[in-house]
């Protein structure tokens, strides 16, 4: 209790021992306001009729006569008690207008209940408890910190020159196309896949029945939620955000939700920083499409249970589902920015900690893997929504099928299941349209030196004459697009080998396994198996020049290298490393013209 009115906390507490009692049978609110009062009277200097209000908001609907009467004749005893007693004067006049309410309430004949709003702290409040959790996420910095203060100097130099390549390669200017890129395409990708989805829902029975279960990705177009979206992408709450990621390493709602970016040396990280701040629009975006679109289903829902809508006010305000609303929203914001949850890299994060505490060596193999795999989520995600356009009608299907057996569709089937199906209805066009039209597309990589796309860089798309490089072009969506052009590419590219001697069906499946294979190279561990298989040919130089260079050269350098390394036509110049000697020059302006051409 402040100033003599109830806080948020105790609310809080005396809302939960209201549900409790009204669960357990307990349905008379004054039995109730009785049995709370009689537990917690000696330690709170609260009154019976400050407990019935909370009571009364949380678990009443409406005020009968007979209790307006029961709850004026207290505030009245309340009165009289105070009159002989040196009590707070503060307390007998809001007694006083508590009773002058009361009575008008009852001449009018008013005895609807008063909504009870949901409590929220204010900005400041939250700037502090974002700030705590900083804090503590500082002093688990600290103690990893000081454990691996014990290890060998080998583990701890390797670590150092992981963190080194990491930030070297995020300072490629090329690395911030792929960002404004990413989180554009983002934006048409969501609401194209909205669209699909409406038009699903309002067509189809079987995809309705579930779509209905789906608390996210379910119902129809809705409207509200791209607008809130696009308010969200562009607020003050925005720039804030990106303020605080480039100052503190997180913004508030990630230091509330433990996410934290503290590097392991203070020099260290920030051009991580400001990736993620680049990337705040795109996740705001998804956060407030997320909230609307989940209220507006949950509305829904309750509607179709024969809740009123001031149950259902009730019901959203309180701070379960609030929070248990902004926890799954806060989930598909990190998913927009391909930095969600994913089953695969977690087992390959949780394996590298337990080898990082199994003693120096195992710390110093684990520290080697991260060393050949800086980066590893956000790639894997963006396989993974790839698959979902190529194939989520039978990701949708088996996990449709696992959740059968296992009981029934929950709430998370149900957004996967609808979310694959949206993103498979979308696939489809994409790969119908980047296999008619390949000759406006670079594919995934050049299967023929002469072909409709030879003036087209890999990557690229160019449609009447203008183009756009494949830096802006980051987006799973356009990775099927890229992709099926390829697979274009490979099937004519087989058809010409064979003088026709390969059926059109072979050719096409060739095709497809070419562009599928291009996809996988995407994938962190394929990558550490191209090395294996480098050095295996004798190659390991090539691979040791290619690992000091990503420590040694920052990303910027290596960028401006490639880009003045180009013909008379302004195409970039395709060149083979032979040794360590060619990868560092690969990296180095004026340098790169020494290695030989392809």
């Amino acid at each position: 209790m402040t100033d003599c009115k109830p806080t948020p906390e105790f609310e809080d507490l005396v809302r939960k021992m209201a549900r409790n009692r009204y669960a357990n049978g307990v349905t008379d609110r004054r039995q109730v306001v009785d049995a709370i009062h009689a537990a917690i009277g000696d330690a709170t200097p609260a009154w019976k009729n400050e407990i019935a209000d909370i009571v009364h908001a949380e678990i009443g609907e409406h005020l009968t006569l007979s209790e307006a009467q029961t709850r004026l004749s207290n505030a009245r005893n309340e009165v009289r008690k105070l009159a002989s007693t040196p009590q707070n004067a503060t307390r007998r006049a809001a007694l006083e207008r508590d009773i002058e309410r009361l009575k008008s309430r009852m001449a009018s004949g008013d005895y609807a209940k008063p909504k009870r709003a949901r409590y929220q702290y204010s900005d400041e409040t939250m700037a502090l408890l974002a700030e705590r959790e900083r804090v503590k996420q500082q002093l688990d910095h600290d103690i990893r910190m000081l454990d691996d203060s014990r290890r060998t100097p080998l583990f701890k130099g390797m670590k150092l020159t992981t963190g080194i390549m990491r930030d070297a390669i995020l300072t490629s200017p090329t690395v911030f196309a792929h960002l404004l890129g990413a989180s554009g395409w983002r934006a048409v990708s969501t609401a194209l896949e909205d669209a699909i989805g409406g038009a699903l829902h309002a067509t189809s029975k079987r995809y309705r029945a579930i779509s209905d279960l789906a608390p996210t990705e379910g119902g129809g177009f809705n409207v509200r939620a791209q607008a809130d979206a696009l308010r969200g992408a562009f607020s003050k709450e925005t720039l804030k955000a990106m303020r605080d990621k480039l100052v503190k390493g997180s913004s508030d709602r990630q230091a509330l939700y433990g996410e934290s970016h503290t590097p392991d040396y203070w020099f260290l990280g920030y051009p991580g920083r400001a990736h993620d701040m680049i990337k705040t629009p795109i996740e705001q975006h998804a956060f407030y499409r997320s909230v609307t679109r989940q209220e507006t289903n949950m509305r829904r829902m309750l509607e179709k249970s024969g809740r009123s809508p001031e149950e259902i006010d009730r019901v959203l305000a309180t701070d379960t589902v609030s929070t248990a609303i902004e926890a799954r929203a806060y989930a598909d914001s990190q998913a927009a920015k391909l930095q969600g949850n994913n089953k695969v890299v977690d087992a390959y994060n949780n394996g590298l900690r337990m080898l990082e505490k199994s003693g120096d060596w195992g710390a110093a193999f684990a520290t080697m893997l991260r060393f050949e795999t800086p980066i590893v989520r956000i790639p894997a995600n963006y396989i993974a929504e790839v698959g979902s356009y190529l194939a989520g009608g039978a990701k949708a299907a088996s996990r449709s099928r696992s959740a059968k057996l296992a009981g029934g569709i929950t709430a998370d089937d149900a957004d996967y299941i609808v979310r694959n199906i949206k993103k498979q209805s979308v696939g489809l066009g994409l790969m119908a349209l980047g296999y008619l039209g390949y000759e406006h597309l670079g594919g995934l990589y050049r299967p023929m030196k002469d072909g409709p796309n030879k003036e087209i860089p890999v990557g690229d798309l160019k449609i009447d004459g203008v183009e756009v490089g494949h830096h802006w072009l980051h987006s799973p969506m356009i990775g099927v697009l890229q992709a099926a052009a390829l697979a274009h590419y490979a099937a004519d590219e087989d058809l010409r080998k064979s003088r026709g001697n390969t059926a059109l069906a072979g050719a096409l499946a060739g095709g497809v396994a070419t562009a599928l294979s291009a996809l996988a190279l995407d994938v962190p561990v394929f990558q550490v198996a191209k090395d294996i298989q480098k050095i295996s040919q004798g190659q390991a130089g090539r691979v040791a020049g290619d690992k000091v260079t990503q420590v040694a050269i920052p990303g910027a350098v290596q960028w401006y290298a490639r880009h003045e390394d180009v013909d008379s036509r302004g195409e970039p110049i395709r060149r083979r490393p032979k040794n360590f000697a060619d990868e560092i020059k690969m990296a180095i302006p004026g340098y790169r013209e020494e290695v030989p051409r392809k």
